[in-house]
């Protein structure tokens, strides 16, 4: 009898769950966010065990999207700085050259790497001797021009690739920003290092500060900085390889682009993300007065200088019969030494 009552008084067995909505259909699986039995059809993958199908409409009604910097932004500011580009590059193929041939050129002839001797590149190139002069214009103009096919699809390669990224993540008006202070400031450096005479075109100066700006935000979210960091080294080591590349002016819109990415974090917002901006403005202030208050002694000899050369160059053609043109005014006061950014 006692044996009869302990077994009278046992469970007949395991609890038999069965899904919520499949009723027939038996499961040992439950929700882990609020316990209800379910079968695997019913359950979805979650970060720690299972969800059911109810718990997944319930969180993606209460769930609420942050929008990212870049998912919000378009690439409207990097389209419209290669047409403009790619429209003062035509410009500069399609006017008379200093030499007084008609169709224009970027060089001695079509194709060639090195700034040439058109009417119009000579106006906006940065100068030295000219900016000493008052021409500070030039300081800005000179990052729209080019010296040849190959050196504007290179920048307008970079600048899509690296300059879609960062217009995504900082907006266009700190986009623009960051292009041209770095390229302003690029050409500063230029103006101090190198010598009067050189002639100076192209936006690498500005790709070169949105390199800056890549490589310090990898740096700060421990991302690899390898791949951005051996293709500044490389275009750095380039004119040991390919004379006439002003390194002057890559340094300078580099350091420019890293300053701001010390400034700016990846994920700044409100007041913090316009420091950057504030920084560049400084730069190219300072920059500018410097530009101001140097001695333009130094540029106007140099200037005169090769002023003489090319007159002395002009008469000697002219008096062997070999005379294919006089340059003027503005082509002989400027060196041949051609510079591309």
């Amino acid at each position: 009898m006692a044996d009869e009552a302990g077994t009278a008084g046992e469970p007949d067995g395991p609890e038999v769950l069965h899904c919520y909505r499949h009723r027939t259909r038996e499961t040992g699986l439950r929700c882990t966010r609020c316990g209800t039995p379910a079968c695997w059809e019913c359950l979805r993958p979650a970060p720690v065990g299972s969800h059911c199908l109810k718990c997944i409409r319930e969180g993606a009604r209460t769930q609420r999207h942050v929008t990212l910097p870049w998912e919000r932004r378009s690439g409207a500011a990097v389209v419209a700085l290669v047409l403009a580009c790619v429209a003062v590059y035509l410009l500069q193929t399609s006017g008379t050259t200093a030499l007084g041939r008609p169709g224009g050129g970027v060089g001695p002839g079509r194709g060639a790497r090195g700034v040439g001797l058109d009417t119009f590149t000579l106006r906006y190139a940065a100068v030295g001797s000219k900016i000493a002069a008052g021409e500070w214009y030039r300081l800005v103009t000179a990052v729209f021009l080019h010296g040849g096919v190959m050196h504007l699809a290179l920048n307008m390669f970079a600048l899509w690739i690296f300059g879609q990224e960062i217009e995504r993540r900082e907006g266009a008006v700190r986009f623009l920003a960051i292009f041209l202070g770095a390229g302003i400031v690029g050409n500063v450096v230029a103006y101090f290092i190198l010598p009067g005479t050189t002639v100076s075109v192209g936006a690498s100066g500005g790709v070169f500060g949105l390199l800056g700006v890549a490589l310090v935000w990898a740096w700060r979210s421990h991302g690899d900085v390898r791949p951005i960091a051996a293709l500044i080294g490389l275009n750095l080591l380039l004119p040991l390889a390919v004379p006439g590349i002003n390194v002057a002016a890559h340094l300078g819109g580099l350091v420019a682009g890293a300053a701001y990415g010390l400034v700016v974090s990846p994920v700044a917002r409100g007041w913090r993300s316009w420091a950057g901006v504030a920084l560049l403005l400084a730069l190219v202030a300072a920059g500018v007065l410097a530009v101001g208050a140097s001695d333009p002694g130094s540029l106007r000899a140099g200037s005169a200088a090769a002023t003489r050369a090319g007159d002395q160059a002009t008469r000697a053609r002219s008096a062997s019969g070999a005379n294919r043109g006089s340059l003027t005014m503005s082509a002989a006061s400027l060196s041949l030494v051609r510079l591309t950014t």
